[in-house]
């Protein structure tokens, strides 16, 4: 096991952005590292890190105190990174006198990290004071009684949550939807990106048809991608994850399903439970159906029914692909179109990427509109929603500037240097109009058109268990190891007695 100073002092800004980005959704193998960049530690939180104290109220002082609040960020910053965020959250204003911040930084293994959480919190422990954590796992500390409602410790940074983008609130708010325990702090979501270069040497107009911004049924974009690919003599038209792994769970096959009209538990209605009492429906038409057009992208051949989509745009080799992996051929100039985060765009079409803006993005494609979804809400194009919270340690006592520091991370300015700095995107969609940084601003109207249809995973305290099994039954049908129809039968019992044991 490394130690961890030795493996923080590898880690610079721009492994911090990177690894952020492709952690969002919390996409790692099951039981592994999820995007780490250095080995898990064995404490729940690394050394805090007391770099030079920047002037003003916000500061990173000595010994914690009554009026020093612990904040426990997303993931490890380099040495200028403690500073620049207590130096915004001065900024933002709102701090009383006195009132400290001190930054410290967990590992980057959000399956170890939230396991340690659990440990320390069911130990009453009241440091860090602030934590932040993926969307995903604010349920099953909220369900063990392990946080504190933001809702009633800073009640104008929850009504300033009001305006936040639907899907993050919703994640972050009880059951019923009455009390929030998690005050967004960042959202991610992603793209179609693809090689506007091969695409207009194939005789297309991005620009003039709108790709940006118009979203493509399944069967055009399937067409395109294989003539543009075909046209350019690239190995493959398309590239994604699909392997046994969260992110094709929470993501991938999420996206997919919801394409289709399909839902996990019934629709975005009951995604978020009551565990036990929501429907099962991941045995019904739309899903079996998206998974059989995945299929059909994959190994054509064996596909029926789907004569009008263009078989084989996909290599096999998705099945074993996780983000960086599927990312690879994208860079190399092997592949016209990838399914990704924004932390691609950055490394393919920043300044500083190979492709510039011969690198395109479009939403996600779809196989069914509005008025033919089955599953309330859950239709035409989607985004799968990645994101973060700040969540409250209900053992700490130090409410009065706990307070004061997430009505500051709850201001606008802050959001934005957050998202900015962290190359992520503010939950409110109304601080996008003015750029963010966060990637080139070409991209932000496609970006937005997945934030207005963002769906997010059914994050519940049974939701890790579950998700197993949907990459599971998921990739065995896209690999022809069963039928769409049996793995959805299959995995449809697995989720109904994980809801009963529940």
């Amino acid at each position: 096991m490394a130690d961890e100073s030795s493996a923080r002092s590898t880690v610079t800004r721009r492994t911090f952005v990177a690894a952020l980005a492709a952690g969002t959704a919390g996409c790692g193998r099951f039981g592994s590292r999820e995007g780490s960049q250095s080995t898990p530690t064995d404490t729940a939180w690394s050394t805090p890190t007391d770099d030079a104290e920047p002037t003003g109220t916000v500061t990173g002082t000595s010994t914690p105190d009554g009026r020093t609040v612990v904040w426990n960020v997303a993931s490890h910053l380099d040495d200028g990174g403690p500073s620049a965020i207590r130096d915004a959250l001065r900024e933002a204003g709102g701090l009383a006198d006195g009132i400290t911040v001190r930054i410290t930084e967990p590992t980057y293994d959000t399956v170890t990290r939230l396991s340690r959480l659990k440990q320390r919190l069911a130990g009453g422990e009241s440091r860090p004071d602030l934590f932040t954590i993926s969307y995903r796992d604010l349920p099953v500390l909220r369900d063990l009684g392990y946080l504190r409602p933001v809702s009633a410790l800073a009640p104008d940074a929850a009504r300033a949550a009001d305006s936040h983008l639907g899907p993050i609130r919703r994640a972050s708010e009880s059951v019923d939807g009455d009390t929030l325990f998690g005050l967004p702090l960042f959202v991610d979501l992603p793209t179609v990106m693809y090689r506007r270069d091969l695409a207009e040497a194939a005789g297309y107009s991005p620009g003039t048809d709108g790709w940006a911004t118009e979203p493509m049924s399944w069967r055009e974009w399937s067409q395109v991608i294989a003539d543009v690919r075909d046209h350019a003599g690239v190995d493959y038209g398309f590239t994604t994850q699909w392997d046994r792994y969260i992110g094709t769970a929470c993501c991938s096959f999420n996206e997919v399903l919801s394409s289709w009209g399909g839902a996990y538990f019934g629709g975005r209605e009951t995604l978020f439970g009551p565990v036990g009492q929501r429907p099962v429906t991941v045995d019904e038409a739309p899903v079996v159906e998206s998974l059989r057009m995945m299929q059909r992208f994959v190994d054509g051949t064996s596909v029926e029914g789907f004569e009008g989509y263009a078989p084989d745009i996909a290599p096999a080799a998705v099945l074993d692909w996780t983000e960086e992996p599927s990312r690879e051929p994208v860079a190399a100039g092997r592949a016209v179109a990838h399914r990704n985060w924004p932390y691609a765009l950055r490394r393919m079409g920043g300044p500083d990427g190979p492709f510039g803006r011969d690198l395109g993005a479009m939403p996600l494609p779809y196989a069914r509109a509005s008025s033919d979804a089955q599953a309330p809400a859950a239709d035409g194009t989607t985004a799968a929603l990645g994101g973060f919270v700040v969540a409250v340690n209900p053992h700490s006592d130090r409410h009065e500037a706990v307070r004061a520091v997430l009505d500051a991370m709850a201001e606008p300015a802050f959001l934005r240097f957050y998202a900015a700095f962290a190359g992520t995107f503010p939950p409110d969609l109304s601080l996008w109009a003015d750029g963010l940084g966060s990637v080139p601003d070409r991209y932000l109207p496609t970006l937005r058109v997945a934030a207005e249809n963002a769906v997010s995973q059914p994050a519940t305290r049974v939701w890790s268990r579950q998700a197993r099994a949907v990459a599971d039954r998921a990739n065995a049908a896209v690999a022809g190891e069963q039928s769409a129809a049996a793995a959805m039968a299959e995995l449809a019992e697995t989720l109904s007695t994980i809801e009963r044991e529940a």
